[in-house]
């Protein structure tokens, strides 16, 4: 494993050491110790400015500066951090020099995360950063560059030969005069799955397990603003062309999308050849809920073949539909000595945007009372799971429901509509809902509820826009 692939283990580095102990460290010769002391600097400066910090500046420009250290990205990423959180701190006035030789550094890596260190501490900056513009042959350096400018861009990078400095310009700029017809579409998506969009660059979260691949992808989404073809179209295109953490991406994308906007997502990863991917598929398609009926057989296919997580989400799917090909593969795990269901299980980037909540069996169960003869059975068998309890409960207890309850019940859950305010009045909260809600679990209680929805149009006495 080269240095430039190497991945500080934060775990390792001691949370108690004083951070002059940890910059001794993060001054070895040795590689793994260095990352251990670069990496205890990170967890112990990076969050929040505190009066101490200013003291260490000196001595984090000293690391980065000098060739022989290891690392010296990492170190020149905590300082453009530190920038970001104090950037006013005097400190800073006294290494401007370096700070700006930092831009002509033989290492792209440095010169990439200079860009944004200079960009936060250097007063005056524009002239600096345009005159390295001019010489600068990297193209990832060149990108951070572009970024770095901010308003002062020049307009005339959006329509760079490079998509990547497109990008970058699009993000310094956020011109609304910027439109997004499909050839720049079709420029965000080449530039995202440019490699150099995201390796080291400056302007990516700066934590280390931070994933650069779906921060990119996140961050061009974000330029799309609201225009939901453009943003469908960005996804699919992402989908379509990238590798499997571009896909997972483009999945994440897609969740957002479905969430704000009523467009169709095509879904074409379920027969993806990475089991996360197809994964994730299935559980975008057990939150599109009834809407993904199309994609039912597929579905049915999945949760009747595969195992673990894939199949769990694939149930969660079919039970969102209520279909009844779900039925057999809840009863099979209902019978498992080791019950067991979360097909969010894993940590993973993209989750790091808008993903969903976890769900748990009883609440894929509990919509499913019109199929109690075949459920009941096992879920009785285990009486010792109070969840299952609490399913049998919401069943036993069920009776009619009129529109007014249907409005009432799920506009309290979702928190949304006046606590005094009637069943009419509640009906308009969910008919202007789609462009208001944030919480996902409001979202699925209400925007994505048809029946909620349909007892809503029925007591406005119009339909609802979608």
């Amino acid at each position: 494993m080269t240095e430039q692939d190497h991945v500080p283990p934060a775990r390792e580095s001691d949370p108690s050491a004083p951070p002059a102990e940890r910059l001794a460290q993060a001054a070895s010769a040795d590689r793994d110790e260095a990352a251990r002391g670069i990496a205890g600097l990170e967890a112990a400066l990076g969050w929040e400015w505190r009066e101490s910090t200013g003291d260490l500046l000196p001595r984090l420009a000293d690391l980065a500066s000098a060739p022989a250290r290891r690392h010296r990205h990492r170190v020149v990423r905590l300082l453009a951090r530190l920038s970001v959180l104090n950037g006013t701190s005097p400190v800073w006035r006294a290494l401007e020099p370096r700070l700006v030789a930092l831009l002509a550094d033989g290492d792209p890596r440095v010169r990439r995360h200079a860009t944004r260190l200079v960009s936060s501490a250097v007063r005056g900056h524009g002239p600096v950063l345009r005159a390295r513009w001019d010489v600068e042959t990297d193209r990832g350096v060149r990108h951070d560059l572009a970024r770095s400018s901010g308003v002062d861009a020049d307009p005339a990078l959006l329509r760079d030969d490079d998509p990547l400095i497109r990008l970058a310009a699009a993000h310094a700029l956020r011109s609304p005069e910027f439109t997004w017809p499909q050839e720049n579409v079709d420029s965000l998506v080449a530039a995202v799955l440019d490699d150099a969009a995201g390796a080291d660059s400056g302007w990516l979260h700066w934590e280390p397990r931070a994933d650069p691949v779906s921060q990119a992808v996140f961050g061009a989404l974000d330029l799309l603003g609201g225009d939901p073809a453009a943003a469908t179209a960005f996804a699919s295109g992402v989908a379509a062309g990238g590798g499997a953490p571009h896909r997972l991406a483009a999945l994440g994308c897609a969740m957002r999308i479905s969430r704000r906007w009523r467009v169709p997502i095509p879904v074409v990863l379920l027969d993806d050849d990475n089991s996360e991917v197809r994964r994730w598929s299935a559980i975008l398609l057990a939150h599109l809920g009834p809407e993904a009926r199309e994609h039912a057989d597929r579905l049915a296919e999945l949760a009747d073949r595969e195992r673990g997580g894939l199949r769990e989400a694939a149930l969660w799917a079919l039970a969102r539909q209520d279909d009844p090909r779900c039925l057999p593969g809840l009863v099979e795990l209902l019978g498992e000595e080791d019950l067991s269901f979360n097909p969010t299980r894993g940590a993973h980037p993209v989750h790091r945007r808008l993903w969903p909540r976890p769900a748990d069996l009883a609440e894929v169960l509990v919509p499913l009372r019109a199929h109690a003869d075949v459920l009941r059975g096992p879920i009785t068998a285990r009486p010792t799971d109070p969840a299952l309890r609490e399913v049998l409960r919401e069943w036993d207890s069920a009776r009619p429901t009129t529109d007014e309850d249907r409005i009432t019940a799920a506009c309290r859950l979702a928190g949304i509509g006046a606590l005094d305010a009637d069943a009419p009045a509640l009906a308009r909260a969910v008919a202007d809902s789609p462009r208001r809600i944030g919480s996902s679990r409001a979202w699925d209680l209400v925007a994505q509820d048809q029946a909620v929805r349909a007892s809503a149009a029925r007591l406005l006495g119009e339909p609802l826009p979608r």
